[in-house]
């Protein structure tokens, strides 16, 4: 374990148990245990978001067609069609850019031009 023997790793214990005293170390070594299963927890859903970002997302199926509409008869129940729910694809990392670029837009940092179809322009951060 990074080149640390077995001999070396019992003086640092020893020498914490001294620094610190036997009351604080076991709650200093949960926070230690807490610290790194939060870290090896987050780095394995970023691992696994850069997977699925490399993965081509799937297509969503087609709405069903609707048959055609004919005039109804008057004593015919009105008959309600559903509609298929929405697949929302969207990473937690752009729903988080998309906030982020609204905040901006309400407070006027990015702009975009009026009747402009393309992406809106970062403020000059330089001058």
């Amino acid at each position: 374990m990074f080149g640390i023997g077995i001999e070396e790793l019992v003086l640092i214990l020893v020498i914490a148990l001294f620094v610190l005293g036997p009351e604080r170390l076991p709650s200093l070594a949960r926070d230690v245990g807490k610290a790194m299963r939060e870290l090896r927890r987050t780095s394995d859903e970023l691992t696994e978001e850069f997977l699925r970002a490399d993965q081509p997302r799937p297509e969503p199926p087609p709405p069903p067609a609707l048959p055609a509409a004919a005039t109804p008869e008057p004593d015919a129940p009105a008959t309600v069609v559903e509609e298929a729910p929405v697949v929302d694809d969207t990473t937690d990392f752009d729903r988080k850019a998309q906030e982020d670029a609204d905040r901006a837009r309400e407070r006027g940092e990015l702009t975009q031009p009026a009747g402009s179809a393309e992406a809106p322009k970062e403020p000059e951060r330089w001058g």
